[in-house]
């Protein structure tokens, strides 16, 4: 709780993505189909950790091509489970799978995405154990297919009937949805304060009315947000390790991993 009784959520993945070391929870990875571009150690350490390990489709082509060039830092290359509806994953890969006893389960239901099909699959899984579950998805040039995985963060919470962090990881990015409800404090590493590395908040669920943040350089103190007129992007930090953001939307917090050359 913080001063105003709020409940407080914490949220560090920059910690679990980067610090191998740090205590992990029951995690489920998921390779989408776009090329796999974050650093192979970050890749491979997540993989590894996971209890869960899911391909979607054209993505299995994309992961195993990627463990044959980093074979070494991986423990099994075969996912646990390949979903999708099955039109994009290369024959000889799948058969390779299904020998190596990954389970493969054919979802053709074209009301739903493939990535939310596979969050239905891990959600129905395993008692539903998984605590976190990290996406691997670059910004590969489809606005359309980018939008979808942004309107599926939007529902994870329906998906696994309880809050499961779903974070989507780009070669420089983690993107994720703040609820509203709470007051969120996201740990920001002393490296990204440093370089002043980007962030944003964006509400794609409607308008945001009431938004208060701090440790922002630009914060906002119970203002409004919304898609199509004012929106918080190319924002950075005032210095502090923490930000706090309070919301009474649905927003879309995405913020550099402070591996690339800052663009403006």
């Amino acid at each position: 709780m913080n001063e105003l009784n709020v409940p407080s959520l914490e949220w560090d993945p920059v910690t679990l993505l980067f610090d191998h070391a740090a205590e992990f929870p029951p995690a489920a990875i998921v390779v989408l189909n776009t090329p796999i571009l974050l650093r192979p150690e970050v890749v491979c350490s997540l993989w590894n950790r996971a209890i869960r390990r899911v391909t979607v489709d054209g993505g299995t082509n994309h992961w195993l091509r990627f463990a044959e060039e980093n074979g070494k830092l991986i423990e099994n290359k075969y996912p646990h489970l390949i979903t999708g509806d099955m039109d994009s994953i290369e024959p000889d890969l799948l058969s390779q799978c299904q020998k190596e006893k990954s389970e493969v389960l054919n979802t053709p239901n074209q009301l739903k995405t493939d990535f939310h099909k596979a969050l239905d699959c891990i959600a129905s899984s395993n008692n539903n154990a998984v605590d976190v579950v990290f996406v691997l998805a670059e910004h590969s040039g489809r606005v359309d297919q980018i939008l979808s995985n942004l309107s599926t963060l939007h529902q994870t919470s329906k998906i696994f009937k309880r809050d499961v962090p779903v974070f989507i990881v780009a070669s420089d990015t983690v993107t994720w949805v703040l609820n509203p409800g709470v007051q969120h404090r996201i740990h920001v590493a002393d490296r990204l304060i440093e370089s002043q590395s980007n962030c944003g908040l964006i509400p794609l669920a409607g308008v945001a009315s009431h938004i208060t943040t701090t440790g922002l350089k630009w914060n906002l103190t119970d203002q409004g947000l919304e898609f199509g007129n004012k929106i918080s992007s190319s924002n950075t930090y005032s210095g502090s390790s923490i930000v706090t953001v309070e919301t009474d939307t649905q927003l879309v917090w995405s913020m550099s991993l402070g591996l690339t050359k800052k663009r403006d």
